[in-house]
């Protein structure tokens, strides 16, 4: 299955290509959104850390909704950061709400979380991830690269459903597995 690429109209009014992405072995309970084709300007294609207070402990995995999608709470490294205008009113978020085609819905649930960052408190919306495992873009657990969406689809080289790693072919560790 090829990787769910997309465009919102944040981004250079819709012209740049967008993926989501499970982080590499750092985390592999947090989600990022990564740049889905090489774009020569870019520093890196990696991109926001969608759940960054998420931890990589088991219990901590996103659960699943009916419809099998990861269910985290978002909480975007960007929208963290202070003075940042690089997003619209509502941030990171309302961006990927007005993705297209659709790859984040609300779930209408919140918890409160404490904002280190600013002080006080803020509210974490509970976000449904419309992706399954194989739409998105693989992140090799080794070199750390997102797959490119014209590229060739990286393998899995490990047998663990929740936390699923995947190998670039370039890396030469690939055989070995995890």
């Amino acid at each position: 299955m090829p990787i769910r690429d997309f465009s919102t109209p944040a981004f250079a009014s819709g012209g740049v290509r967008l993926a989501l992405a499970r982080r590499d072995d750092v985390n592999r309970n947090q989600y990022m959104l990564v740049l889905a084709t090489g774009y020569g300007m870019a520093e890196t294609r990696k991109g926001a850390t969608l759940n960054c207070t998420t931890s990589s402990s088991a219990a901590n995995a996103p659960a699943l909704s009916p419809a099998g999608h990861p269910l985290i709470w978002f909480d975007a490294n960007w929208d963290r950061e202070p003075g940042d205008s690089t997003f619209p009113e509502g941030g990171l978020l309302n961006s990927l709400l007005a993705a297209e085609p659709p790859v984040v819905r609300l779930t209408g649930r919140g918890r409160t979380a404490a904002d280190k960052l600013k002080g006080g408190e803020r509210v974490a919306q509970e976000v449904e991830i419309l992706l399954d495992e194989d739409e998105l873009a693989h992140v090799c657990c080794y070199c750390g690269e997102p797959e490119l969406v014209d590229g060739e689809r990286w393998k899995l080289c490990n047998d663990t459903a929740s936390q699923p790693a995947y190998c670039c072919p370039t890396d030469n560790r690939q055989s070995e597995g995890i």
